[in-house]
């Protein structure tokens, strides 16, 4: 139930405006719930702020929803800015990296990034992962369609 969850969510945010983990949670329920725009806004701001902030899922939610919003670009800089970091390299990092390079005709960097995928999470299903955590499973085929054309 987006609708409550995202009204809970907003009200825990209001009575605690600077609470890194009730943004966090906000964040995380703005991306699954389709709520790309909101998951940027609440997001971006915290990323960098504390070491704690630096745990959270503000950077991968940023550029998750970033490559929902269709802007390729800024979800790979947000992810080579983390990796750069020394942030860990998870699944969603490289299927998220893979699809942005492909819809922007990166298509050798795509390969690339799905064949580390493959390597490193053989047995992780990404796809029923993300069917299950997207309220709306069209936002999931967007990512797992391209994926499917690379290859994975």
């Amino acid at each position: 139930d987006c609708t409550q969850a995202m009204a809970y969510s907003e009200r825990a945010m209001r009575l605690a405006p600077g609470d890194l983990y009730a943004r966090n949670f906000d964040v995380i329920i703005a991306l699954f719930c389709g709520e790309f725009d909101r998951a940027v806004d609440v997001a971006k701001p915290a990323i960098g702020t504390s070491a704690l902030s630096e745990r959270l899922v503000f950077r991968n939610a940023a550029a998750a929803a970033e490559f929902h919003r269709g802007n390729f670009n800024e979800t790979i800089e947000i992810y080579t800015a983390a990796i750069n970091s020394g942030a860990p390299v998870g699944a969603l990092t490289l299927a998220y990296l893979a699809a942005a390079h492909s819809k922007l005709g990166r298509e050798q960097e795509a390969h690339r990034n799905i064949e580390l995928l493959k390597e490193a999470w053989p047995d992780f299903d990404l796809e029923q992962f993300l069917l299950a955590v997207f309220v709306d499973p069209g936002n999931a085929s967007e990512l797992i369609s391209v994926l499917k054309r690379l290859g994975w």
